[in-house]
């Protein structure tokens, strides 16, 4: 098996890696997985990098698995949810794991969401994940086309009818026009904590700031919702309903 080492000189294992699939694990001390979906490629045809490493980790008392599909297919390309969740499936078996979170951003966050459909995760985590990246369903949408007029087959079209019964929704979208045409489509339900940050495009630069996305992604590992919650408010976010009623002039 091939390994990998991530910036913070831990050694990732090759579980699994065929085509524009590629899975890596690394082993933590408790009973916490948090599986991380890769965003888009800095070049087309090139490996995206890992996510969410450091800050998911713990110090390294989380297990962890990065799932990263160079193809860029949105958790569409041939074969890649079934190898990743068996994936996912036999890690877990082997190690004893309780609790699986993922998490991802844009790309990564759809299919973090789509991952839910799968297996039965704790909790899903994403960052300015799209709604759907078939041009057919968001026409406003007229980014990343290098990628997305590639995808031939969707197996995960939309974020529509995400599977409640065991799977806590943490989202977060900028309030930009472009981020708009995605999160007004999301469907609301009793599991999704949905936060609009005001004056925030797609990058969400500033979580960065203060250790917000730290904190961000730690309770909802910690299974603290009350925490995300105070912590999305103090980087300008509201509940989307709330934010929708404080805009409604804008609709």
């Amino acid at each position: 098996m091939q390994t990998e080492t991530s910036k913070q000189q831990e050694v990732f294992e090759t579980i699994y890696e065929k085509g524009d699939l590629r899975i890596e694990a690394l082993a933590g001390t408790s009973r916490r997985l948090v599986v991380s979906f890769t965003s888009l490629a800095l070049k087309p045809g090139t490996w995206p990098r890992k996510e969410f490493v450091k800050i998911a980790r713990m110090g390294g008392e989380n297990h962890m698995i990065c799932a990263t599909d160079r193809g860029c297919s949105w958790f569409n390309g041939d074969g890649i949810a079934e190898r990743v969740t068996e994936g996912v499936t036999s890690y877990v078996n082997a190690h004893g794991i309780e609790d699986v979170t993922a998490v991802g951003t844009s790309m990564g966050g759809y299919s973090a969401l789509q991952f839910s459909r799968l297996y039965p995760i704790r909790a899903a985590l994403a960052f300015a994940p799209q709604f759907s990246p078939d041009p057919t369903l968001v026409p406003q949408e007229v980014r990343w086309m290098e990628y997305r007029g590639k995808i031939r087959q969707w197996p995960f079209r939309s974020i529509e009818g995400l599977p409640e019964k065991h799977t806590d929704f943490f989202i977060v979208h900028g309030e930009s026009e472009e981020e708009r045409y995605h999160w007004k489509r999301f469907p609301k339900g009793k599991k999704v904590t949905h936060f609009i940050l005001g004056n925030v495009g797609h990058k969400m630069d500033t979580l960065r700031k203060g250790g917000r996305l730290k904190r961000l992604v730690a309770a909802v590992i910690n299974n603290d919702t009350e925490m995300f919650q105070r912590v999305a408010r103090r980087a300008g976010g509201s509940l989307r309903d709330e934010y929708e009623r404080q805009n409604e002039r804008a609709y």
